[in-house]
């Protein structure tokens, strides 16, 4: 299946969830979240917003902040590319954005400053390859962040069903993840 069909179809399936079955999905992330949380120290994780079916990572988001970590969101600038914002833990200073997006409001938090970039798509291999909805967004904002030279962790996010056992044909400037968080546990792609 060529990656324009498997995006369709996966956000297809996404969309066609009901809200009992993601309110579930995202409790179980958050209890997967939370065994990582507890591996290391206090950082600063970059989140998002959830659009059109993505796995809600508020309540994971939320449990980062008790033990101390810095959450920040994404908001678009410029048409094409994404910066950081920290969020405080204050939902109110969300507002809609590009594409209906609820984005943050205030100063930019310098991407290198991030150390874990949680990451949505429509598909993932358990080889750290990642189909976002193909606006190339997060492989930019990945690519960047590399580019900086500190460590950073990159987790994709999704449904087990999102997941391949096969590798998927990616484009020359899709972006690997490192790991992969989904209901059903955390581990290392290999990429």
């Amino acid at each position: 299946m060529n990656l324009a069909d498997l995006r369709a179809r996966n956000k297809r399936r996404r969309r066609g969830l009901d809200d009992a079955t993601r309110a579930s999905a995202a409790s179980r992330l958050t209890t997967q979240f939370e065994r990582l949380l507890t591996s290391s120290p206090p950082h600063r994780i970059a989140g998002y917003a959830p659009v059109r079916g993505e796995l809600d990572v508020s309540p994971a988001l939320t449990r980062a902040r008790q033990r101390g970590w810095s959450v920040v969101l994404p908001r678009v600038v410029s048409g094409h590319r994404l910066e950081f914002v920290d969020t405080r833990g204050e939902r109110a200073r969300l507002v809609r954005g590009a594409f209906g997006i609820l984005e943050p409001r205030g100063a930019m938090t310098p991407i290198e400053a991030v150390d874990w970039i949680l990451v949505p798509g429509t598909a993932f291999d358990r080889f750290g390859g990642r189909v976002g909805m193909g606006g190339g967004f997060y492989d930019r904002l990945i690519a960047q962040r590399r580019s900086t030279g500190r460590p950073c962790l990159v987790i994709g996010v999704g449904y087990g069903w999102q997941v391949s056992r096969e590798r998927l044909a990616l484009e020359p400037h899709d972006q690997r993840v490192d790991a992969l968080l989904t209901p059903a546990g955390f581990g290392r792609t290999g990429c």
